[in-house]
């Protein structure tokens, strides 16, 4: 798993980080298992969270059908990523919701995904990133 890029949006009555990450799988049978565990720092203190028990975090999966990401999202990952790999990959997008008027300048993620032949193993990774502000 590789970090691609953040960035910060605004909406109406929030601000939305998007991390994408992008997932190669190392063999063909590869299984993908999201893990519901989150680690973060936004710069306010470290948090763990389960996805499942709240509503702040957000994941979606893009495989090969990147058409049905949006545009926007396409032209601000192919900045960072090759997008028409051969080789078969996920994007993981995770939306953190943000108070509106907060700007989160760096984040540090510690995120695994599940081992697909064995579900007790879960390989974690931590990030640290600038998050881009795209707040316009």
């Amino acid at each position: 798993m590789e970090f691609v890029r953040a960035g910060q949006v605004k909406l109406a009555d929030h601000s939305l980080v998007t991390v994408i990450l992008k997932v190669m799988p190392l063999t063909d049978d590869f299984k993908l298992v999201l893990s519901m565990r989150v680690g973060y720092d936004m710069g306010n203190g470290a948090a763990e969270v389960d996805v499942e028990k709240g509503n702040n975090i957000r994941f979606t999966v893009y495989d090969t059908a990147l058409h049905e990401m949006s545009k926007k999202l396409r032209q601000f990952i192919a900045a960072r990523t090759e997008l028409k790999s051969k080789k078969n990959f996920f994007l993981l997008r995770m939306d953190f919701r943000v108070p509106r008027d907060e700007r989160v300048e760096r984040m540090k993620l510690q995120y695994g995904l599940w081992e697909g032949k064995n579900d007790e193993i879960r390989h974690e990774q931590m990030f640290d990133f600038v998050v881009e502000d795209a707040r316009r």
